[in-house]
């Protein structure tokens, strides 16, 4: 539970902190088990008297101030994910994915706009500690940054399953692509880990 990895971070002893937050979409309303745990780690932050800025993704308008999100931060921040985000651009995304050096989630998801709006946080704000959901936020993170403050890596589902899954039962051009992202994936991940202070993750 988001409980438990809390203390296993030992954050129930620490002092209030800021703790900048990065999530690929508004945890609100909860219609999925990734916004419920992104939902349920701020609001066991907040209660803890920590100071939270979230960055969030949001493809549209601003969603309404009067949420129980905005009551547990500090700030909201939002950037407008790319457009290969969007389910209707799958094909688009796959061939970011074959002419990129990066596996398919970070090919899909990830774009420099994020990493403009991290950096413009961390221009007016110095945080103790960097929670980013999921591999291609943690990745936008500047290394130098990640030198300096710990990233905390929440991964909330395992990638390398699915693609290895294809792998095994997909038809002659998936298992292609899973097997290009099963090599991509394991530059990348051994790339990442350099940057990264803690991982948490669900168990069943």
């Amino acid at each position: 539970t988001a409980t438990t990895e809390i203390y296993t971070l030992s954050l129930h002893d620490a002092l209030p902190i800021w703790i900048l937050i990065l999530s690929p979409y508004f945890p609100w309303p909860l219609y999925g088990g990734n916004l419920i745990r992104i939902f349920g780690i701020l609001k066991e932050l907040s209660s803890r008297g920590h100071e939270i800025v979230l960055l969030a993704g949001n493809p549209g308008p601003a969603p309404d101030p009067d949420n129980p999100v905005a009551r547990l931060c500090r700030q909201v921040v939002y950037y407008r994910p790319p457009s290969s985000a969007r389910k209707s651009h799958a094909l688009v995304s796959g061939m970011r994915t074959v002419l990129s050096p990066y596996p398919y989630t970070n090919s899909k998801f990830g774009s420099n706009e994020i990493r403009r709006a991290i950096k413009a946080i961390l221009a007016k704000q110095e945080f103790d500690l960097i929670l980013a959901n999921f591999a291609f936020l943690a990745d936008s993170v500047p290394p130098k940054v990640a030198r300096g403050t710990p990233v905390v890596f929440d991964e909330h589902e395992s990638e390398g399953l699915l693609w290895r899954q294809y792998l095994r039962q997909g038809s002659i051009p998936m298992r292609a692509f899973g097997l290009l992202n099963l090599l991509k994936m394991a530059w990348f991940q051994k790339r990442l880990m350099k940057r990264i202070a803690a991982i948490l993750c669900a168990s069943s």
